[in-house]
């Protein structure tokens, strides 16, 4: 089944859709993505209802005859609040779902007319009459993050986990909760976990004849030969590229004095493994290069010069991109993966340490999802905090300086 509208989404739109709802997995999740991305990339104009519209159109449903989309629909609008009308609440001294829901409304934000009171009720009373639900522990995960209440937020998250994982659908940008624990346990996984073996082979070659800054991609075979081409095309004299590839085709790989090669065979990998390996791998390149390196998306290019990045980052262990307020309330979405620079320093590696023997937590207990990388830089970033660590991190806007573009190929 197509959508009812490719650009924008107003609730005639939406109304359309509701009297045939789609039941294919698909057709929902594109439709989560949409609404999730016209937020996160400050299209709200491609938006033309109001969350108060939205809880309009999904109370006159009763709950017997609800189906997927409205369930879906539950979950954007809890987002939607925390994207609209963040820094409103924020402000306030209203930190809970419940205190929002008994606030009037001229102390919650004016231009809604106290549509966030409504909203919260409404997911309250139905929280009285069903249990909690993915979309009210989201909501709830999200409001204490953003108080940097964090072990709320990961109980909260962490619940919803359980709920996808006993049924409930877990569309795209909400998967990041299957790599959320209660932080007691991440703490005992750091503290208590064994640092995990991987296979990991250096080629012979040695580091690199010059002081070029050096860029580090992880990427399985078939995305190697789908961007390889790109990153050598646009390096040669600029930089030097370091390729960890998962499962190699040793035939089907560039050469060229700029390039240098890591491999490792993974018969079981996944897109998100492939995605999280360069962090699981980067503390043997960075002990053999003793060098400060820059990790990229596959999916990237170079387009300026990243010694501007390492210029400005002289004094830091790591630095790593941090999104803006219309993301930061998720934990996997907080820090952004796509550009990341590390030093060889103890403190570097505590972090890295910290982030293997997360992930071979989660790995032991499900395995890989997508967005698990984001969502280990933020809680390793969270550990070590906690441990008053020594570690120099910048947190900001990385893409700029970095020199870097990103653009994905077919």
């Amino acid at each position: 089944m197509r959508l009812p509208f490719r650009g924008s989404v107003s609730r005639d739109r939406l109304e359309q859709l509701l009297i045939a709802p789609p039941e294919d997995f698909e057709t929902c999740n594109t439709l989560a993505r949409k609404l999730q991305n016209h937020l996160t990339q400050k299209r709200e104009h491609m938006l033309q209802l109001s969350p108060l519209e939205l809880l309009d159109m999904l109370s006159r449903t009763p709950e017997r005859e609800e189906r997927e989309i409205h369930r879906l629909l539950k979950m954007f609008l809890a987002m939607f609040l925390i994207y609209r009308e963040g820094k409103a609440i924020y402000k306030g001294k209203a930190h809970t779902v419940e205190q929002l829901a008994a606030a009037r409304p001229s102390k919650i934000w004016r231009r809604s007319s106290g549509d966030t009171a409504l909203i919260c009720r409404y997911f309250l009373e139905e929280e009285a009459r069903r249990g909690e639900t993915p979309h009210l522990a989201f909501l709830r995960g999200s409001l204490a993050y953003k108080m940097n209440h964090l072990g709320d937020a990961f109980d909260a998250f962490d619940r919803g986990r359980l709920m996808f994982k006993a049924g409930a659908r877990a569309y795209h940008h909400y998967r990041g909760a299957y790599s959320i624990r209660p932080l007691p346990e991440f703490r005992k996984a750091v503290e208590q976990g064994q640092d995990p073996v991987r296979d990991f082979t250096m080629e012979e070659g040695g580091t690199f004849p010059n002081e070029r800054p050096i860029i580090v991609i992880g990427l399985d075979q078939l995305y190697y030969e789908r961007y390889a081409a790109r990153w050598v095309e646009r390096a040669e004299g600029r930089v030097n590229l370091h390729f960890h590839v998962a499962n190699p085709d040793p035939a089907r790989l560039h050469r060229a004095p700029c390039i240098r090669y890591s491999f490792e065979t993974c018969p079981t990998g996944n897109a998100a493994y492939y995605a999280t390996m360069r962090f699981l791998q980067l503390h043997h390149l960075l002990e053999h290069y003793q060098r400060p390196v820059i990790v990229s998306d596959a999916d990237a290019y170079l387009e300026g010069d990243p010694t501007v990045l390492l210029d400005e980052t002289h004094s830091y262990d790591i630095a790593v991109t941090e999104t803006g307020p219309l993301r930061n309330h998720l934990p996997w979405r907080h820090l952004n993966a796509q550009v990341f620079m590390a030093r060889p320093t103890a403190e570097t590696e505590a972090f890295l340490a910290a982030f293997r023997r997360l992930f071979a937590h989660l790995e032991a207990d499900g395995g890989a999802q997508w967005w698990v990388d984001q969502a280990l830089l933020s809680t390793s970033k969270i550990l070590l905090q906690e441990q008053n660590h020594d570690l120099r991190m910048r947190c900001g806007r990385l893409w700029a300086s970095s020199g870097l573009r990103q653009s994905k190929l077919e």
